[in-house]
């Protein structure tokens, strides 16, 4: 449930999964930060699926509690060391968004995923520095105007343009 509905997809925007249920998906671990009922989701989609909630009204079974201690988390680190695709999706206001964005590129190879990019601009803009990305705007199934962008490759010296 997400604001009193339930829903059956992740709650990011539509163009984005589109874009990514189309990707070969099964035999691929995510971290989801901030899971609530896509857990379930995405159970379906991934072969592992390791869901991190600090809301206990939407932790469920299978899921791992986090709090703002979460970088004292040693399983949570090797979660995302194992992980091919990192969801960035909390509730900003118990643990701001951008502290995810900072903390997880330090522990993980995978592909980043933060939604409602264009409102967590810190998070964006962190990012944005480290990573080449595609912003995929447009409404969720709460019929929200939203962007959900994807962080793919990491910015290095490989990449003649990585600096702008």
């Amino acid at each position: 449930m997400e604001n009193g509905k339930s829903i059956k997809k992740a709650n990011l925007t539509i163009p984005f999964l589109d874009y990514f249920l189309k990707l070969p998906l099964k035999d691929k671990t995510l971290v989801e930060i901030g899971s609530g009922d896509s857990f379930f989701f995405w159970k379906k989609k991934f072969k592992t699926v390791y869901a991190y909630e600090d809301d206990v009204k939407y932790l469920k079974k299978g899921m791992y509690p986090f709090d703002h201690h979460y970088y004292e988390d040693d399983q949570f680190k090797e979660h995302l060391k194992q992980a091919d695709y990192v969801i960035i999706d909390n509730e900003p206001n118990r643990v701001p968004r951008y502290d995810f964005a900072s903390f997880v590129p330090r522990y993980t190879n995978a592909v980043i995923i933060l939604d409602n990019s264009y409102w967590h601009l810190k998070a964006y803009n962190i990012l944005f520095k480290m990573y080449f990305n595609k912003d995929f705007p447009g409404k969720n199934y709460l019929n929200e105007n939203t962007v959900t962008t994807i962080f793919e490759t990491k910015k290095d010296d490989n990449h003649i343009f990585a600096q702008g």
